[in-house]
């Protein structure tokens, strides 16, 4: 596993600033059904949300098994946990709207945790490219 380390933290890095890129388009596709296009059905935005959600856990497990060190293990763990709820909202609009209307604060906590995490470890991509060389 310890061979294998230096890729998987790259591609956490990666996948992570990929899920990133993802979060920002999300919004730019919810502000399109809102304004852009009025009376239009959010459908691309829910699509590339799946797309977002399951990347999302993709870039968790990375970060799992990148052997962070106990801090930033706690942050990826905190990230997960959003990642996974903030997706499911939408589903209780009809029963528990209040709730539901949390849908796009945890998109922001999300992101916020997401580059606190990557601020971390974006150096793991520069040690990984002198370690190949």
């Amino acid at each position: 596993m310890a061979k294998l380390t230096p890729w998987i933290r790259a591609a956490f890095v990666a996948g992570l600033g990929l899920y990133l890129l993802g979060v920002l388009l999300q919004t730019t596709l919810a502000g399109w059904a809102l304004f852009a296009s009025p009376g239009e059905d959010f459908e691309p935005h829910r699509l590339m949300g799946y797309l977002v959600h399951l990347g999302g856990i993709g870039v968790v497990l990375l970060g799992l098994l990148s052997r962070p060190g106990r801090p930033l293990l706690w942050w990826i763990i905190g990230f997960g946990v959003v990642v996974f709820f903030q997706p499911l909202l939408p589903v209780l609009r009809v029963d528990m709207p209040y709730v539901a209307a949390l849908h796009p604060v945890l998109a922001i906590v999300a992101f916020g945790l997401g580059l606190r995490i990557w601020s971390e470890t974006s150096g793991w991509l520069m040690k990984f490219g002198r370690a190949e060389s």
